[in-house]
């Protein structure tokens, strides 16, 4: 018993050192995703038609989902007291089809959108609110090209009916000096529409 008492106990670095070696190395930790885009990449050049449909269908898959993004924000900015002001200065919409959102706010949302939500978004027609159709507006004065403005100018025309959304697009392209003449032409036309808008 004295003997047992009088034996020092063992440290923890002799208890460490008695422990036998194992390999405590971790796994290394190998990235799929090279291997999946190579996978993809073979079947992209058997099968041309695979990665052709896979685009479009992701491509479908965004463009609803970035314009309820839009409508969203645009609903975040909504504000009650507005939406009655401004249902009663557009009668001819129903009260439902007014967000009550105001311009300065739309004009900046229309900047923080990137390429691809301005360009699903104006693809997105016919809209429901009085402030997605403003958007749209604000969206097509802000383009940079005369022959693209025309025509997005061309596929809105049909679906503005309010003085709102009317007095929203002014496309700065039109502005330009090169192109007057072919403005003029295409101004004289669009007036000689029995359409109000």
């Amino acid at each position: 018993q004295t003997a047992a008492r009088t034996t020092p106990l063992p440290t923890a670095q002799a208890t460490v050192a008695k422990l036998p070696q194992t390999a405590s190395k971790r796994r290394p930790q190998v990235s799929r995703t090279p291997q999946k885009k190579t996978i993809d990449t073979q079947k992209c050049a058997v099968n041309p038609r695979f990665c052709y449909l896979s685009k479009i269908r992701a491509r479908i898959r965004f463009s609803a989902e970035v314009r309820m993004t839009v409508v969203d924000k645009l609903k975040n900015l909504s504000e009650q007291s507005l939406a009655e002001f401004m249902a009663r200065l557009v009668p001819t919409l129903p009260r439902e089809r007014v967000a009550g959102v105001r311009v300065p706010a739309i004009r900046r949302l229309a900047k923080s959108l990137d390429d691809a939500e301005r360009e699903d978004f104006l693809n997105a027609l016919p809209h429901f609110y009085l402030e997605e159709n403003i958007l749209h507006s604000v969206l097509v004065s802000g383009m940079k090209d005369f022959d693209a403005t025309v025509e997005a100018v061309r596929e809105f025309l049909p679906h503005i009916d309010n003085w709102a959304v009317c007095d929203a697009l002014s496309p700065r392209s039109f502005a330009r000096a090169d192109v007057r003449d072919r403005v003029r032409e295409l101004a004289f036309g669009w007036l000689a529409s029995e359409r109000v808008y």
